[in-house]
Formats: C-alpha cells, structure tokens, sequence
C-alpha cells in the first residue's frame, strides 16, 4: 500500500495547477525576507565587531592597570629603603602586611628583596633575602639565587641597565614546588632596581648603564602566579572572549604564558571573524595578546534577530503562496480519481479494491489478471480469501480488526496465492480499509515473494559458509597462539636454564630479567588463546595475572602487590609494549625499592580518564634522586611508551610513582 499512497502524492500535485501568479508571489515574498534578513545580519556584524574592539581594548587596559598597581607597590618598598639606611626584616614586614595582599592585589605570592653580590671573576649572585609574608611557601624561595636561572637572569638585566621596573619571561615560581594539589600555574617575576646612594627626596638613580652597573646593590621583586593575576579579568571582561598572553623568551620564541581556555585549540575561525593581535603596552613588558571572539559574544538579540527574520518570513511568504495556489489552482476530485485509476490499472504489481463488508473482489488491475490468468468477469465472481487457500474469510476478518478500530493504517501478512491452472505461489499481502469511500472499500497490494525467496535462501546459504569460515579462521588463531605460547614458554626455559649455569650474579640476573620479558610475551598470547574473543586482550584482567605471577617470583620479600584495574580491552598490537612496560616497572620496584628486608607496597592501577586511560606503578620504597641516572629498563619503558603515543611521569617524593596517559585510540573497538 505503501505504492498506491505515493501514486495518490504524485497525482494530488499533478492535479493541482499551480497559477503563475501564485508563483510570482512566492518569488516577491521571498526576495524581500532575504533582503531584510542581509540587513539584520549586516547590523548585527557591525554590532558584534564594536563589542569585539571594545572588550579587547578593556582586556589590555586592565592589564595595564594592574601591572601599573603592581609596580607602585614595588616602588613603594623601593622608596621604604630610599628614606631609611637600615630595613630591618621586622620593617619589611610591617610594610608588606599593610598592603593587604591576598585580598587587594590577587596573583601577588609576596614582595621581597635580592641582593646583587659580586664575586670577582666569578658570575653575579641575586640572592633572595627577604620575602614577605613569610609563608611556608615564600620561605622556600629565600636563598635561592635568581641570577642562576636564564630567564630571571635576562630581566633583572635589563632593570639594572634601563633603571625601570621589568617584567620577566615565563618561569616556574620556586613557591609551586611547596604548593598541594592542583598544576602548576606559569608565572613571572617584576623587578625594581635599587643602586647605592638612593637616599632622602632624589632617587639617586645613575645617568649611564655603565653608572647603574657599578652601583646596583639588589632588586625589589615580586613573584606572580598568572591564574591568580587574572582571575579578576576572567571574571570581568573575558567571559566573550579566548585570550592568549605570549611572553618573548629566549631567542625570541614566543612563550605561552596565559591561556584562558588551556588545552583547546586555537580557534581557525572565530566567531564572525573577530580576531586581534596587540602589545601589552606597558613599559619593561614584552607580552603580546591575542584575542579571538567566542560565539556567545554578541547579544542573543544580535543572534535570535536575522534567523527569527529569515524564518519568518519564509513562513509567511509559504503560508501566503499556499492560500493563492489553493484558492486558484484546485482542480475536479473526478480528474485526480480518473488519473489514479489509469496508473493502478497500468501498475505491474497485483491491485485489487474490494468490498469492505463482504471481501468481494470489485475491481482488479492488470497485473492481477497476468498473474492470476482470471478475466476481470471472473475475478468478479470471487473473493479474496478464494484465491488464497491458507486464508478463510475469518482469518482476514481478524487481520482487519485493529484496521476498523482505528487502530491501525495498515496490515501486512504472508501467505500463498493460487492461480487458475492450480500452482501457487508466495506473496506478501497488505490491507488498508477506506472508510470514508462509499460505499467503504478495502484496497489490497499483493507482492509476490517468490524472487525475494530465492535471493534468502542465497543468503542463507552464503551466511552458513561464511559462519563455517569464520568457525575455521578463529580455530586457526587459537591455535596460532597457543603454538606461540609454547613457543615462548620453550624459549624462557632455555634461558632459565642457560641462566642457571652462569656464576656471575649480575649477568644471570639480566638473562633472568630476558626471560621474565620473553614470559610477558607469553602471557599475552595464553590469555588470547583461552578467551572467546581471539583479537582483544582485557588489559585489567592481564595485570591481575601479570602482578600474581611477580608477586609469587618475589613472596620472600614479604613485599604486598595490589591491583585496582578496570576491565579494558585493546589489540595485541598495544596490548604487547603495555604489558612489557608494566612487566618492567613492576619488577623494578620489587627489585630495587625495598633493601636490607624493608617491608612495603606496590599498586599498580589502570583506570579510565575522559576517553582514554590512565596506568601508576607505585611503590612506598626508598626511591631514587631526581639525578638517578636512566636504567636499561626505563630505557625500555620510555620507547615502548613512544610506540603507544604517550610518555612516562616519573615522581621520586615518597618512593616512586609512574604514570602514563594512554590514549583512546588504543581501545578502541
């Protein structure tokens, strides 16, 4: 029936003849809506632009603002040592404490003092020698040489040469190493340079380079974090706007400083185009902003109007071209019927219209005539469930129950139909009652399936030989890995066996630990061959038995292994450098953390993070100085990590931890 409603659709719009001069209509509506739309677009372009340069403009002098606010407290300090010869720390302090830092000047860590020492022929020293407040983090600063670090070095450089406050490059504050929890924020350092005999009203500052070279005796500074030092802005002036701070570092090369959408990309098309590029125009200050407009930057007028315009009018100008069309083009209802009675009667598929009370054929197109090989006199004569033998006239008055309900629009079954010389054959009938004919009428579509049964026994028949295929191919691979396990399983034997015949200790440990990497191997292809799934490896499960057979090589040790992983699953391809990077950071922890019969642990989590997944070998041993120098093992873990598209974190603070950030893409199904 589904043919007869789209004959009855094609028919409905032939029959209707749609005037010119609805058209025309149509044409003149929708000419003026695109114009009024341009224009809305056009008004809301020129709007978004001015708010574009105005939030940026507002972004740079905020900027300024507070780096200007920042220096006075610098010169502030600076001007503290100009009015008296000895500031003693107590002095230092009461002057920082009344400036109320934390909550008039966010981002500020303290403001603080370094000496200039001079050593001979030996490089300068910028020793910190006060910074308050003296917090826990501010007193790990203090002592520590300023004139040791590139970057620091430059910008207080500069200060002393140009006798002005300057701003360094991007640095890693030596507070963020005390800090908990969180990243590190980048940060930068403000520098004023203090020369001798900057006493009473003149600041004494040198005429010459050479002059300021000779009398500089240290620097008032201040630490910034520069999360903290926007803050403000991102509250206020950023919320329709990406922003980047790029900071000219060593050689010239851009350094990213602040970012206030971190690890997005940058946008390749910002929103209607608004972009910008400007210095930071403060003096002693070499960053550079880059802004791009963010899609909520208009007003949601400035977004709602032009489509609300646009959608509008094409509504308007449809609903007055179908009032026109309608009013002047409908044709005769007899014109339509006569139309559909010529395609159902031409149609190839077997039509049949009957008498909804009584299942009386009424009517029957020429393809039921071909197939059936009745005249239409003698179709006439019969009813549906005549023609069909596994069909009574209950059976169709049962199918045609939900249909005079209203329940339904159509009903659709299978049976056999027969022909005059007494063959059947398949078909597929579907019934939908009219009862608003009159007198009501049933129309059938009978499709005759016995092509279609064909084409599903070839199908059939093709899905069992491919399912034997498959059946083959998966008893080839179970079989594959096994032959590699026991391949494997010879090889490590061998080598055990050689390894047991070697005195040198150190040597028979290296051939033990080739073996123990060959075994790894094995235990992948064991685990693949004994699961129903021959080409995924469950990672989480592989650990588990990865960490039990270790666990029970090192049980003397009396050292505990815990495993937390969750079930995922990856290719052999991955699965293979994950588990020799595991293998080796799980034997290096029970091998070298725990000396002398200390007692400990060793966790080993794998745990989904975002699409990917995260894996920590960790353990509470004596762990290794940053210095330690790289072994063959981390070696290994750092090229089988390049291969999986990651690279291990390695942390020393209380024992060791390792963690890789692995990929989605290795999980993937």
């Amino acid at each position: 029936m589904r043919f007869l409603d789209r004959m009855r659709r094609r028919l409905a719009v032939r029959a209707v003849k749609i005037p010119a001069r609805a058209w025309l209509l149509l044409g003149l509506s929708l000419c003026l809506t695109l114009a009024a739309w341009r224009g809305a677009d056009e008004l809301a372009r020129s709007a978004a632009a001015q708010e574009f340069q105005f939030r940026h403009a507002e972004v740079l002098t905020s900027l300024r603002t507070r780096l200007a606010a920042y220096r006075q407290i610098l010169h502030g300090g600076l001007g503290l040592l100009q009015v008296t010869r000895e500031v003693g720390p107590e002095d230092w302090h009461r002057y920082v404490a009344s400036l109320a830092l934390a909550e008039e000047f966010p981002g500020i860590q303290g403001v603080g003092y370094a000496d200039w020492i001079r050593r001979g022929d030996a490089p300068e020293q910028a020793v910190i020698t006060r910074l308050e407040p003296m917090d826990e983090r501010n007193r790990r600063a203090v002592g520590f040489d300023m004139a040791s670090e590139e970057v620091r070095r430059a910008a207080m450089e500069r200060a002393r040469d140009t006798g002005q406050a300057t701003v360094s490059g991007v640095v890693t504050l030596i507070q963020e190493g005390a800090r908990k929890g969180g990243p590190a924020q980048p940060g930068f350092l403000m520098y004023v340079p203090h020369y001798a005999g900057m006493h009473g009203a003149d600041d004494g500052t040198p005429a010459t380079a050479e002059e300021r070279r000779a009398a500089l005796r240290g620097f008032v500074y201040a630490p910034f974090r520069m999360g903290d030092f926007m803050r403000a802005i991102e509250a206020d002036e950023l919320k329709d706007l990406r922003l980047q701070l790029l900071s000219t570092g060593a050689g010239g090369t851009p350094a990213l400083l602040y970012d206030s959408r971190p690890g997005e990309p940058w946008p390749e098309e910002p929103y209607r185009g608004l972009a910008a590029t400007a210095a930071v125009a403060f003096p002693g200050v070499d960053w550079t902003a880059r802004f791009a407009a963010l899609p909520p930057a208009a007003a949601a007028t400035e977004r709602v109007m032009p489509p609300a315009i646009l959608a509008g009018g094409i509504v308007a100008s449809l609903l007055a071209f179908a009032a026109v069309a309608t009013a002047l083009g409908l044709r005769r209802m007899e014109d339509e019927n006569a139309s559909l009675g010529r395609v159902i009667e031409r149609a190839s598929a077997e039509i049949y219209i009957l008498d909804a009370r009584t299942l009386c054929i009424r009517r029957a197109n020429r393809g039921a005539r071909a197939s059936l090989g009745y005249s239409s006199a003698d179709l006439r004569r019969q009813s549906l469930p005549d023609l069909q033998p596994g069909m009574d006239a209950g059976a169709v008055e049962a199918l045609l129950a939900p249909l005079r309900a209203g329940e339904r629009a159509q009903v659709t079954y299978r049976t056999v139909q027969r022909r005059r010389d007494g063959s059947e054959y398949p078909v597929e009938v579907s019934l939908q009652l009219h009862g608003t004919a009159r007198p009501p009428v049933v129309l059938a579509l009978v499709q005759d399936l016995t092509e279609r049964r064909r084409a599903e026994e070839a199908l059939e028949r093709a899905l069992a030989d491919t399912r034997e295929l498959l059946a083959e191919k998966d008893t080839l691979l179970r079989e594959i890995h096994h032959r590699v396990k026991n391949n494997l399983q010879v090889i490590w034997s061998l080598i055990r066996l050689e390894a047991a015949e070697i005195s040198d200790p150190a040597i028979r440990h290296r051939i033990e630990t080739v073996a123990r990497r060959i075994s790894v191997l094995g235990q992948i292809h064991q685990q693949l061959y004994g699961t129903d799934n021959l080409a995924r490896v469950d990672i989480g499960e592989y650990l588990r038995q990865l960490s039990a057979s270790l666990e029970r090589l090192h049980e003397h040790q009396g050292i505990a292994l815990e495993v937390a992983a969750e079930p995922l699953t990856c290719d052999i391809e991955h699965a293979i450098p994950i588990g020799l990077i595991a293998n080796e950071l799980i034997s290096n922890s029970l091998e070298h953390a725990f000396p002398t019969d200390r007692r400990g642990r060793v966790v080993v989590r794998l745990h989904r993070r975002g699409q990917g997944a995260e894996l920590t070998v960790a353990d509470d041993g004596v762990g290794a100085g940053p210095q330690a120098p790289a072994g063959l093992g981390l070696r290994l873990v750092e090229a089988l990590a390049g291969q999986l598209g990651t690279e291990p974190v390695v942390e020393r603070a209380r024992g060791t931890r390792t963690t890789l950030a692995l990929p989605a893409s290795l999980f993937a199904a």
